[in-house]
């Protein structure tokens, strides 16, 4: 981890001097690397402290543990806490400061994790970068990902997930972010956030916390949904696609079957973007790599290779050749906005072809049957040649309305189904339904 090792032979006397002579951080005893400093957090099914020893033996720095008064034990690689979780939070805060690099911080209700990973791409050209990894965004990812970055790292990427109000402040307190970006707003964890309304109040503790730091947030003005927020106080850096950090504009070649774009600098001269996602939402999801990145000085043509070199991964926005058919699988998670826009994605890539293989979508409480109809009513007006339709809120929201569907109850009652041939294939749904299952047949 670089140069963690800096005090590895002396006697730490402070967490922060302890981490600073480990390589990092692990919670999971099972994969923790030699040097790492373990935090036994207690969890639903066991206490992570139980596992101290086993992290050890592994080849652990030392283990933070359960145990009162924050106090070394006999054995010096035993560090006891009051409360692990706020332990370790408490020195993410801590380490954040050491680092004195600049911190971005990007939260909204779709597309967190791929705009992370392509401004993690961009900024890479430039900065020695660190991000989260996965979607570890939330109050235990999050520290994690601080605590894992390099004591070199000029540029600290953060993605921050909620669904509950108040959790973005939390992650704010932590983090302190410097810059801030939300993506847009949707109808995300409506069971806890109760409306759009409310989805913006909990996204927009992040531009709160900047504005308490003096920080600066990003606002993409190509984005409808991000109309409230041109009001709010906090100091804001606008772009569209006229307007560029710098003068430049981006103009839009193709956006399906995948995305061509042209960055136009304000001298005139052209770089071109040739990526292989596709849709709407991902020619704005480039917009925000594209208009950071130039912001912070990243060359224009490095970021333009970047940007045509990244393959998506993980169940986002994948384009798969799976028995003959084109699969466009997007199965990572699902809420009621970013189901309806990859459909009509889908739609105006194959405007008279193409199969649904769609999937219940989580976290609406008392919306959620309204939410489903409406997706189904979207599915019959734009009339998919078959569609099939997995899980408990799809089956009871449509299929006595919809006989012309064909409703599942997993995505395993899809093996042997003959699908025509040669057709592309949209997989959504929430994580919960492991749409991606139907792809191990």
């Amino acid at each position: 981890m670089g140069a963690f090792f800096i005090l590895a032979l002396m006697k730490p006397t402070s967490l922060l001097e302890l981490l600073l002579s480990s390589d990092g951080v692990s919670i999971d005893s099972r994969t923790i690397r030699p040097g790492q400093l373990f935090f036994g957090l207690a969890g639903t099914q066991a206490d992570g402290s139980q596992y101290a020893k086993n992290a050890l033996d592994a080849g652990a720095r030392a283990v933070v543990v359960q145990g009162g008064i924050q106090t070394i034990g006999e054995d010096d690689r035993f560090w006891y806490v009051d409360d692990v979780l706020l332990t370790m939070q408490t020195l993410a805060r801590e380490y954040r400061q050491f680092l004195k690099c600049t911190v971005l911080a990007i939260t909204g209700s779709n597309g967190k994790t791929t705009n992370k990973n392509l401004l993690y791409k961009v900024l890479s050209q430039r900065f020695r970068a660190h991000s989260t990894t996965g979607n570890f965004n939330n109050h235990i990812g999050l520290p994690l990902t601080i605590l894992n970055a390099p004591t070199d790292t000029q540029f600290l990427l953060l993605e921050m997930g909620t669904n509950h109000f108040g959790e973005i402040q939390e992650l704010c307190s932590i983090a302190q972010p410097d810059f801030g970006s939300i993506i847009n707003i949707g109808k995300s964890h409506l069971e806890f956030l109760h409306s759009i309304e409310g989805v913006l109040k909990a996204k927009a503790e992040l531009a709160d916390a900047l504005l308490e730091r003096n920080g600066k947030l990003f606002l993409n003005e190509e984005e409808e949904s991000l109309v409230p927020l041109s009001g709010h106080p906090v100091e804001k850096i606008p772009f569209d696609m006229n307007q560029l950090p710098g003068g430049g504009r981006l103009h839009i070649l193709q956006s399906a079957p995948d995305i061509k774009l042209e960055i136009k600098d304000a001298q005139g001269e052209s770089t071109f973007i040739h990526s292989v996602l596709w849709g709407h939402h991902n020619v704005l999801n480039l917009l925000h790599a594209i208009a950071i990145g130039l912001y912070f000085g990243v060359d224009v043509k490095n970021m333009g290779q970047a940007l045509s070199e990244y393959v998506p991964g993980n169940n986002r926005s994948q384009i798969i050749i799976w028995k003959g058919h084109k699969v466009y699988l997007d199965a990572y998670n699902a809420n009621p906005t970013s189901m309806e826009s990859a459909i009509r994605g889908f739609r105006s890539v194959y405007p008279d072809q193409g199969i649904l293989v769609l999937g219940d979508m989580g976290e609406l409480g008392d919306v959620a049957t309204r939410e489903h109809q409406a997706i189904l009513a979207l599915v019959e007006e734009l009339d998919f040649n078959q569609v099939y339709l997995i899980g408990e809120e799809f089956r009871r929201s449509g299929m006595d309305r919809y006989p012309g569907f064909i409703f599942l109850n997993d995505v395993s009652e899809l093996s042997g189904v003959s699908f025509a041939v040669g057709e592309p294939i949209l997989i959504k749904g929430s994580r919960f339904m492991a749409l991606e299952r139907l792809l191990e047949d």
